[in-house]
């Protein structure tokens, strides 16, 4: 298995209607209700069994709401929000407490079920044999994980979790790219 120890990062689900308040106006528990609704669509797909082209279609889905216009007061309700995680490094949970970390922890959560995704297919084509289909799937899920980590080892600054140290990701990295070879 390419992942790190066999474990995944794993996002549980955050629910923010919870946080509306009822002074709180309609545009901002709109954006907040398309969060949360892109969010959870995303953990459902890093859980279940999926292919490369649904896995970032849900990505591109979740990455669009963080190119929207945020009120300050959408702003401040999400910056609110303990966004939990279980490592892949340790297997404890993990608190977040900003959304710029949590979107890269559900970046790197892609790239690490991209890697598994590209082992599933190899592991399967070697009691077959693997067809020229298979091969470039593979090859793309690494191809794009790679890209993945190189990602979010470019824009880690701060105070991060353990699982997104810049030396996991490029480890990580050039695993994917050894393995596209």
């Amino acid at each position: 298995m390419a992942y790190p120890g066999g474990k995944m990062l794993e996002p549980r689900y955050v629910g923010f209607t919870n946080m509306i308040k009822n002074d709180t106006n309609l545009h901002t528990k709109s954006c907040l209700r398309v969060i949360e609704v892109a969010r959870s669509e995303l953990c459902l797909a890093l859980k279940a069994k999926i292919n490369r082209k649904e896995l970032i279609s849900a990505l591109e889905k979740y990455l669009s709401i963080h190119g929207k216009d945020l009120t300050e007061e959408c702003i401040m309700i999400l910056s609110a929000v303990r966004y939990k995680w279980i490592s892949f490094v340790d297997g404890l949970e993990v608190d977040i407490n900003e959304m710029r970390v949590d979107k890269l922890s559900m970046i790197m959560a892609v790239g690490l079920r991209l890697m598994l995704i590209a082992d599933l297919i190899k592991s399967q084509a070697h009691q077959d044999e693997m067809n020229e289909t298979e091969a470039k799937e593979a090859l793309q899920c690494y191809r794009t994980a790679a890209g993945i980590f190189l990602y979010v080892n470019e824009n880690n600054i701060g105070k991060l979790p353990n699982f997104l140290n810049e030396t996991i990701s490029e480890k990580l990295r050039i695993q994917c790219i050894a393995e596209a070879q």
